[in-house]
């Protein structure tokens, strides 16, 4: 069994022979490209590569005219000269282009089934990475992928056996699956190897947005790089990482309370998620951002999506300001103010405490920092206590997908009132109820309640008791002497108001909207997405 596919076993995919072939890992064509591939629509997308010849002329035909460019005269760190030619901007479509290149040293590379679409970056810890066979629905979602031809997929693959990178790698060292045209054997398991199966919450948005948002007539490309059990830190460059007063000479295991690393006979689901040679590090600062993210550099992007969070639970007071400057720094690195979306994190029995009602606020004050373009989707309600493959890991991959994407409509195409945030509050206050006593109304923004806002009884938490589920995130109004259940009901489309179960005594101080483990979530839009996990306070 692989346990990666190196670049040279795919080089009859990703180009011509070279004539004179480099050592290594290195192409005459960058490793993030290749036959099949997308390339960004609408922009000067890049071709770039490494010649084995210092100042050797390098060519691209494309579309029958050529363009030329001269290599550098400076040895890359990862060997070779790296050249690039950018393109003129050319409409998305199905049309199938071909780019013949070449050089003065006599390397040449052919590159067919090109489309022009747009192109997404999917990234994180194991939820990103795990994988389309394991979701809900598995044997529908990978038959149906055989209709989608024009979303394209490439999955990147931690490489165990090269000296881990202190700085920025130039070129990409492995992948486990190259640009490919997503089937039902892509977004699996060709060749019985488990290293090539795909992310499924990236096929799931990419198949969403081209069905939604592109109305299934511009191609999609997808680029799945995650790695399982790792820390936010180690997918920020330096900069970043001090910009939050955090030193970028490592990252220290002991502070990984919740281990995400995929085990028993079901982890083949993931690529691999352990580092076992000392080569690279997954829990080292800015080693997966040296790897990972920086070889994509020159490539064009309509956007990114995240999903990490779990192995930072700890030190959620300190998330907010690492996941904001990352998204800077990615930026920065790839010359594009790209719009960014991630995802609030599930649930798992966490063995007590407050530390995912904490990272999961402190996901959701993120947006409160204004970076433009970025988007927050929740999980916090998909918990999957079942589920083979850990709790960490739910299954229900489809609606995080689905759920991206809307947001995705919103903020990578611009689309007008899309509630993709769930309701949002808008007014609260506490109120006597003719009934029920001491009570609490909120009212959301009509927008962010769509056709309205209702209440979901299946998942009321009010009867349920900490001794029947533990960690239970029930909806609590807060006194000086108690805290007591309550029952959620409409009071009208865009208000909700929260009852107590028992007469309160004393003024509310506060509600709880499931701050536990399993957030048994009651409050939805009319497109179900719900409320998030919110703390109001009242003076």
């Amino acid at each position: 069994m692989k346990s990666a596919i190196t670049i040279s076993a795919f080089l009859s995919v990703l180009a011509e022979p070279v004539v004179n072939a480099q050592s290594g890992n290195l192409n005459f064509v960058a490793n993030t490209l290749g036959s099949n591939m997308v390339l960004q629509r609408d922009v000067p997308a890049s071709i770039y590569g490494y010649s084995a010849v210092g100042s050797s002329v390098v060519t691209v035909t494309f579309n029958g005219n050529s363009f030329d460019t001269i290599a550098s005269d400076v040895l890359s760190n990862t060997g070779g000269y790296n050249w690039k030619v950018d393109l003129p901007p050319t409409a998305g479509g199905f049309d199938q282009h071909y780019l013949k290149i070449s050089s003065s040293a006599g390397e040449t590379a052919l590159l067919t089934n090109v489309v022009f679409g747009d192109v997404f970056l999917c990234g994180g810890q194991s939820n990103m990475q795990f994988s389309v066979p394991g979701e809900f629905n598995a044997d529908e979602e990978i038959t149906a992928a055989d209709n989608y031809p024009n979303i394209r997929l490439f999955s990147v693959n931690p490489q165990y056996d090269i000296p881990p990178p202190t700085e920025p790698w130039d070129d990409l060292q492995a992948f486990s699956l190259p640009w490919s045209v997503a089937s039902s054997t892509t977004v699996t398991n060709p060749e019985n190897d488990w290293s090539y199966l795909f992310s499924a919450v990236c096929w799931e948005f990419g198949k969403n947005t081209f069905d939604i948002s592109l109305d299934g007539k511009v191609p999609v490309g997808l680029v799945s790089s995650n790695w399982g059990g790792t820390f936010i830190e180690a997918w920020m460059p330096p900069s970043a990482l001090a910009a939050c007063g955090v030193s970028s000479s490592g990252t220290d295991r002991a502070h990984r309370v919740n281990s995400d690393t995929p085990r028993g006979k079901n982890s083949s689901l993931f690529t691999p998620a352990i580092n076992t040679t000392g080569n690279i590090d997954p829990d080292v600062s800015s080693s997966l951002y040296n790897s990972m993210i920086y070889p994509f550099r020159s490539m064009k992007l309509a956007g990114a999506i995240w999903y990490q969070g779990e192995s930072n639970v700890a030190n959620a007071a300190g998330y907010p300001c690492l996941q904001n400057q990352m998204v800077l720094s990615w930026r920065v690195t790839m010359g594009t103010d790209f719009g960014f979306l991630y995802t609030q994190i599930s649930t798992w029995d966490n063995g007590g405490g407050s530390m995912l009602a904490d990272m999961r606020n402190s996901q959701f004050s993120i947006l409160a920092l204004g970076t433009p373009d970025v988007g927050m989707i929740t999980a916090a309600d998909l918990g999957d206590p079942t589920s083979p493959y850990d709790p960490i890991h739910p299954r229900n991959k489809m609606e995080v997908g689905r759920r991206m994407a809307l947001a995705g409509s919103s903020v990578f195409y611009g689309a007008q009132g899309v509630p993709f945030t769930g309701p949002m509050v808008e007014s609260y206050e506490t109120f006597v109820h003719p009934e029920m006593g001491k009570s609490v109304r909120l009212t959301f923004t009509q927008s962010t309640c769509g056709d309205g806002c209702k209440i979901m009884p299946a998942q009321d938490c009010a009867d349920v008791s900490k001794e029947k589920k533990q960690g239970c995130g029930e909806i609590l109004l807060n006194t000086n002497r108690r805290a007591v259940l309550t029952i959620a009901t409409m009071e009208s489309a865009n208000v909700v108001i929260f009852t107590p179960v028992e007469p309160l005594f004393g003024d509310i101080s506060s509600l709880s909207y499931c701050q536990g483990d399993y957030p048994l979530m009651t409050v939805y839009n009319s497109l179900d997405v719900p409320l998030v996990p919110i703390v109001v306070g009242f003076e």
